[in-house]
Order: structure tokens, then sequence, then C-alpha cells
């Protein structure tokens, strides 16, 4: 192959893969998509990790702890959403306490927004939003809107300078009624959603809005900045954030406190189950099997007499007679009676045939159980030796012609 083709067939080759390139750019159409990331590690497992983010960014201090049984000092921020916080004596003293002391309390994100949660001694109530909407198809498909655009009104100061409106995104169905005039509120056609109101030397603020300030909703709309104005966030403010009653669990606790008790309780436990629980062998060795003696037979048959009624022994010993008998004595079988069958066979031992029907009858009285037995079992041996000869007997007979 000359150079002038090699150099001819790799300029056709180029010009193929430059044309298919272009080909292939012209067929595919480029689209952008926002692709949800799915959050990790803390971010995961805390669902106000972005609100603290945001506190810190502004030069605030964060306190996370898992339980409401102390209180934030004077002068802090609580952020409360766990809706157990008074589900122990005593809490919601403690709390209001420590609000007119100069605390601020923030309820936010709960299910519902009403006495249960929120203090009785909060000046502030939770209304059905319906109440006040003219349809109550229309309020429902409201409350279902994820974002919604809250205004703060005229009459209460504006937490940046000037009135404004939030896009908050979040679920509420509904509105607040606050029973003194507000420090501070937001609200749409059907009411207040957000308010702040004095509590002695601190104040309250409460939203219906759920999830407005979680980690996926403060992100969109002003959900950032109506998170700031709720809690009237300044720089070195001490935030609180409790979402959730966590108790150390009962093992560990007992364990921490008393070990010793603990184990010994493990050990009685190991050892009844061992005690009583089964085993993969039998617990002694099972005895060789043997004929039983006579002498045993004897004791046991009379066991079973003296424990029972004794009438399954009687009907044995007769069954033993009779099956004896009608090998022994012709036409047997045909005798029907009691009574012909006791002289068929006491013609044959020589005993008497009222005796012997009178034993072949179940007796009535239970002492005379023992002789009847015993009289039905020495007329089936006196019949023993007939019945071995009848069959040599008749064996050797011969018919006359």
């Amino acid at each position: 192959m000359t150079k002038a083709r090699s150099r001819w067939l790799s300029l056709l080759a180029v010009v193929v893969v430059a044309g298919a390139a272009v080909l292939l750019r012209n067929a595919i159409e480029w689209v952008d998509i926002d692709v949800v990331t799915e959050p990790k590690n803390e971010a995961a497992r805390d669902r106000f990790y972005a609100s603290k983010a945001l506190v810190r960014a502004l030069g605030g201090r964060v306190v996370a702890p898992h339980s409401l049984e102390k209180l934030p000092p004077a002068g802090a921020l609580l952020f409360l959403s766990s809706s157990h916080w008074n589900m122990f004596p005593g809490r919601d003293d403690a709390l209001r306490r420590w609000v007119e002391g100069g605390g601020r309390l923030v309820l936010a994100d709960m299910a519902v927004i009403d006495e249960i949660f929120v203090p009785r001694w909060a000046p502030l109530r939770s209304v059905d939003a319906s109440e006040k909407s003219a349809s109550a198809g229309a309020a429902k498909r409201r409350a279902a809107e994820p974002c919604r655009a809250l205004s703060e009104p005229d009459a209460v100061p504006p937490a940046f300078g000037q009135p404004r409106s939030f896009r908050v995104c979040g679920y509420g169905s509904s509105r607040l009624k606050s029973q003194v005039l507000p420090q501070w509120s937001i609200g749409d056609l059907e009411g207040t959603r957000m308010a702040r109101v004095a509590v002695g030397l601190g104040s309250v603020t409460a939203s219906t809005m759920q999830g407005a300030f979680t980690n996926r909703r403060i992100v969109d709309g002003d959900g950032a900045l109506a998170f700031v104005a709720a809690l009237d966030l300044r720089s070195g403010d001490e935030v609180w954030f409790v979402d959730e009653e966590a108790r150390t669990p009962l093992l560990r606790a007992l364990w921490s406190s008393a070990p010793a008790a603990l184990l010994l309780a493990a050990a009685a436990l190991a050892l009844a189950l061992w005690r009583h629980g089964p085993r993969f062998g039998p617990l002694a060795i099972a005895p060789e099997p043997a004929r039983r003696s006579i002498g045993e037979q004897i004791r046991r048959t009379a066991a079973f007499i003296a424990a029972g009624p004794g009438e399954a022994l009687h009907r044995a010993s007769l069954r033993a007679l009779e099956a004896t008998a009608s090998r022994t004595i012709a036409d047997f079988e045909s005798l029907l009676t009691v009574a012909d069958r006791a002289r068929g066979i006491a013609s044959r031992i020589g005993v008497d045939p009222a005796v012997l029907a009178a034993a072949m009858q179940t007796p009535k009285r239970r002492r005379a159980l023992a002789p009847a037995i015993a009289e039905l079992e020495h007329a089936r041996r006196a019949l023993l030796p007939a019945a071995r000869i009848a069959p040599s007997t008749s064996t050797l007979h011969t018919p006359t012609p």
C-alpha cells in the first residue's frame, strides 16, 4: 500500500467520524433535569439540620438536648417541636416560670396546635380555618397547597423594617387566635398562621404551618426569612432545639445503678431454664426389657381387681371359658342361655351347674367378684385336658360305614 493511498484512507475515516458526530449531535435533545439529592448522615437523621445550620451562620449558638429535663438559661430561645413535652408532671409550671422570667419559646412543626400542645397560660389558641372560609371544600384545597403567601398586617411591628409578604411552604389546616395584641404575626385571608405574644418578660411564638422549618421546606420560597422572623433571631442568641423526648433505655439505666442485681437475676433465670427446660436425653437410664415374672403378674392382676370394679377381668375370664368350651363340647355354640351353657360345661367337669351359672353372670356385689372369677378359671382349667385330647380323638375317629 502506497503512502498516498494510506493518507486518503485516513482522511476518509476522519470525515466519516466527524459526520457521525454531527448527526448524533443533531439527533439528541439536551434537557436540564433537577435531581433531588437525598440527605445523608446527620442531615438524614435530623429534620431541623438546615435550621440549625442557619442559626450558626447568623452567629447564634445551637444546643440540641434529647429531652426537656433541663430548661435553657434565662433569655435564651427554646425551639420546641416535641408533642410530648408536657407528659411529665411539673413541666408546664416550670416552662411558664422560665418564659415569664425572660425566656423566648417557639412552638413549631406540631401535628395540631391546640391547648394540648400550646400551654394554657399562653394567650394563643387554635381555630379551624374552615370557620372563616366561605367554602369548606375551598379551605381543604388551600390547606393541601404546599406553599402560600403570608403577609404581615399593618397593626403589628414588621420583622425587617417594612411590612412584607413571605412565601412559606408547609401544610396548615388551622389558624391562630391571639387573646392579646401580638408582637409579630403573619397570615392570609383565612387568618393568622404564625404569631408571637408577650408573656411576662418573655414571649411565646406559635406556628400552624406543618413542616415549614424542616430541611426541605425552609429552603423553598422565603422559608429562611420566615424562620428568622418567627424566632426574632439575633446574633449571639443561644437556641435550644428540643424535637424528641428520649430517655436512657431501661436495661442500661438498671445496669448503671444496680449491676449486681441484674447479674444475679440473669443467673437465676439461667438456672431455672436449665432446671426445668427440656434436655437432649432421658433423665435416667431406661431399664432393659425383660419378661414379667409369674409373681408380678399375679400381683398386678390383684392390684387391678382391688383398684377397679373388676367387671373387665370377669368378662375376660368368661370369654376364655367359653372359647375353651367351644373347642371341647360339641354344639356348644348352639346353647344360647347361660343356664344351658353352664349345664353343658358342668356335665364335662363334674361341678354344680347352678354354682357355675351364678359365676358366669356378673356379680352385683364386689366381694363376690373374686370367687366368681376363681370358679370360671377352675372350670376353664378343668376343660383343658379335654381340649387337648379332643383334636387327636377326632383325628383318630373312623366313621362307621
